[in-house]
């Protein structure tokens, strides 16, 4: 997997974790995660890259381990 490919797979996973298969807004998975909307806005619009911290607060929102997670949201 390209580089560019790696990085999109992030912001298209973490839309459609959060939005198909939770069916949460921006915000509430701001809510859950204690992340700022705008952080999760650039995550999923790919205009950031998140920390293992983000990672982390994005894994216990969604209930997940961190690897688990990263599975979820990169094999969509």
């Amino acid at each position: 997997m390209t580089e560019a490919k790696e990085e999109k797979y992030i912001g298209i996973g973490l839309k459609r974790l959060r939005k198909t298969e939770r069916g949460w807004t921006q915000e509430k998975l701001a809510e859950e995660s204690g992340l700022d909307r705008r952080t999760i806005q650039k995550l999923e619009n790919n205009k950031s890259t998140p920390t293992l911290t983000t990672i982390c607060a994005l894994a216990a929102a969604f209930e997940m381990e961190d690897w688990e997670f990263l599975k979820t949201i990169k094999d969509g």
